[in-house]
């Protein structure tokens, strides 16, 4: 399930795997999810700053339904639930409280 195919899939050596969102692409990936489920595993997804439209994010100048639509494809893909990604990841700015931007 990872993004490294040269890693393998992990899955007898892990039961607890987070999967990026542009993984959810790959219907090899979509597979795997179930398969792990029912043998105990527990499966959650994340999002991250290199997400490829249209899929959502949490950026602040993104259309408001992506928010909304994290929920949704987490019940539709029967995962277990949502990582949050680097709350405190700010390396771009100077001051995320006085500009949340960067150039």
């Amino acid at each position: 399930m990872p993004d490294r195919p040269a890693w393998g899939t992990l899955t007898d050596f892990a039961t607890h795997f987070s999967v990026h969102r542009n993984a959810l692409n790959r219907p090899e990936v979509l597979e795997a999810i179930p398969l792990e489920q029912n043998k105990g595993g527990e499966v959650t997804w994340y999002i991250s700053s290199d997400q490829k439209f249209p899929q959502p994010n949490y950026f602040m100048n993104g259309p408001a339904m992506d928010p909304v639509l994290v929920p949704w494809i987490t019940w539709r893909l029967s995962l277990d639930g949502i990582l949050y990604w680097a709350l405190d990841f700010w390396s771009l700015t100077v001051d995320p409280w006085l500009n949340p931007t960067h150039t």
